[in-house]
């Protein structure tokens, strides 16, 4: 395996992929990151075994291969390195040599024979705008329990898409309750789907595409996984059991006695001056 790619595109694409390197490996390989080289460039993928992330990035390849190195190393030496070329070149040893400029780092690499194999890119079933889907997951995860909670089902949020153009995001931990309605473009689906997400690695993945302009849904057929793309970027991440979610549209009123419209941003300052002298779990 040789190539060579810019600094900034290098340090740009491994950092991305570096959000699904997991804190505790329960074996070596997966605190690597996969490097392949091929005829369409450079690719860096990560995973957790629950959520993984896949970067594609335009480079000069002298000679295809593929590596497993050192997530949070190759991220601490691509911030480091000065903006020049950097050239990939792995050693008959098994080591793989980082050269850029005056630096250069022999680097050893992981087991690759233990890494995971993803599943498959699912089929696309829609697309949404990047922002605004990712303040609505941010607005209804709030009301996701903890990945603590004994009734899992708590700790995910509810996805239902209508072949119509209708997405609703929900979440509640039993004593709150968030839903968020959003305009949807259907790509493929022609019967409403309905899906439950790990609440946090949900919201951190759609932070990651928030700036992407477009992000396009993937769901396989199965319903197991679900994948977010945009450009060269993607992640993917393993479905929860949708049976125990509850029935949250039986809980929302379809008519009001009164419906007063309150400023956000003074409701949210005298909140703020309320809560100062409530003790936890008072209720306001």
């Amino acid at each position: 395996m040789k190539f060579r790619i810019e600094r900034d595109v290098l340090a740009d694409v491994v950092t991305w992929v570096s959000r699904t390197l997991p804190s505790r490996v329960p074996f070596p390989a997966l605190a690597g990151v996969l490097v392949e080289a091929g005829e369409d460039g450079v690719s860096f993928t990560t995973t957790t075994q629950d959520t993984w992330s896949h970067n594609r990035a335009d480079a000069v390849i002298g000679e295809p291969g593929t590596a497993l190195i050192s997530g949070r190393l190759l991220v601490e030496i691509a911030r480091s390195l000065p903006a020049q070329p950097v050239s990939f070149a792995l050693q008959t040893s098994g080591r793989v040599e980082v050269t850029c400029g005056a630096s250069s780092f022999l680097l050893p690499t992981l087991p690759g024979d233990e890494y995971p194999p993803l599943p498959d890119l699912p089929q696309a079933v829609g697309s949404v705008d990047a922002g605004v889907f990712a303040a609505a997951v941010a607005q209804v995860a709030v009301a996701s329990a903890s990945p603590d909670e004994r009734n899992h089902a708590y700790a995910g949020i509810r996805m239902e898409i209508e072949p119509d153009g209708r997405l609703t995001l929900a979440a509640t931990d039993r004593y709150r309750l968030a839903v968020r309605e959003l305009p949807w473009e259907p790509l493929a689906a022609d019967q409403p789907i309905a899906v439950t997400i790990p609440g946090r690695e949900f919201l951190e993945a759609t932070k990651a595409f928030a700036d992407a302009g477009t992000v396009t849904v993937h769901l396989g057929e199965a319903e197991t996984s679900l994948s977010l793309t945009a450009g060269s970027r993607q992640t993917g991440l393993r479905l929860m059991d949708s049976a125990n979610f509850p029935k949250f549209r039986s809980l929302l009123p379809t008519q009001f006695v009164s419906q007063p419209e309150i400023e956000v941003g003074a409701l949210k300052e005298a909140l703020k001056r309320v809560s100062l002298v409530l003790h936890q779990d008072s209720a306001v």
